[in-house]
């Protein structure tokens, strides 16, 4: 349903980064499968919501992480010119430490770690590109927290959200300029595009990537060059000389 959606919004990239430490769906699943459990007493969830300050056990993350982005490759086949982009979201407690996706992964299986920096070195060593997301969510300010300034300072962030769902953050723009970040602005979708945008007469929010075709080469080479403008709600957001030369391309 993702696949399709994003099609018939006209996307050419969509990009599959589900919650590592939280998967609510996990839940619901294992309860609708208790008939299939020994003795029909079901099967207990195991860490699926460890993403507050809650670190996993010994178990750690049980679940196939790159299933959903096999599901979706394979929904892709029925709608061409869809590039999807498999990912990962590190969801760790949002105030403090934040959220984080890691685009380009190879195995989002192996990128949990208890250490909250850890996970996020986890996926660069496999070459994933990381986005800083929604650093204003649940906060009171976009000021950079003590692990942030850590994590910006080792050069593990590559971008950073600038709008995110109905969500805008304009100092996030000094802090891209600032740290040479790509600016991204998503959906961070958790229903329909529809209920969200299409009913309220809107677009759904976009990243528009300045890359020379759809394939995941020139993709990530214009995410690295950060040729990237954000788009929500009417408004476009960026380097003002990528903005110029949008402008000037669109109009006559």
């Amino acid at each position: 349903e993702r696949v399709k959606e994003a099609w018939c919004d006209g996307l050419d990239i969509l990009a599959i980064t589900d919650h590592i430490e939280t998967r609510r769906q996990e839940r619901n699943m294992l309860k609708f499968l208790k008939g299939y459990s020994p003795e029909k007493k079901g099967f207990d969830p195991i860490n699926t919501r460890v993403s507050r300050g809650k670190h996993a056990d010994e178990r750690g993350i049980v679940s196939d992480l790159n299933f959903s982005t096999e599901l979706a490759r394979e929904a892709a086949k029925n709608y061409p010119e869809l590039t999807i982009i498999k990912g990962a979201e590190i969801s760790r407690e949002p105030v403090h430490i934040g959220h984080f996706c890691a685009l380009f992964t190879t195995d989002n299986n192996a990128i949990y770690s208890r250490d909250d920096a850890e996970a996020i070195r986890n996926a660069r060593a496999q070459g994933a590109i990381i986005t800083h997301n929604h650093p204003g969510w649940e906060r009171t300010t976009c000021d950079m927290t003590e692990f942030e300034k850590q994590a910006y300072a080792e050069g593990l962030i590559d971008g950073v959200e600038i709008m995110n769902g109905t969500e805008f953050y304009p100092k996030a723009i000094d802090r891209a300029k600032q740290y040479n970040l790509f600016m991204a602005s998503n959906t961070d979708i958790h229903h329909t595009t529809a209920e969200l945008y299409a009913t309220n007469g809107e677009f759904r929010d976009m990243t528009l990537i300045l890359a020379k075709d759809c394939s995941l080469e020139s993709i990530r080479e214009a995410l690295e060059a950060k040729r990237t403008l954000a788009f929500s709600f009417g408004t476009v957001a960026g380097d003002e000389e990528l903005l110029r030369a949008l402008f000037l391309a669109s109009v006559e």
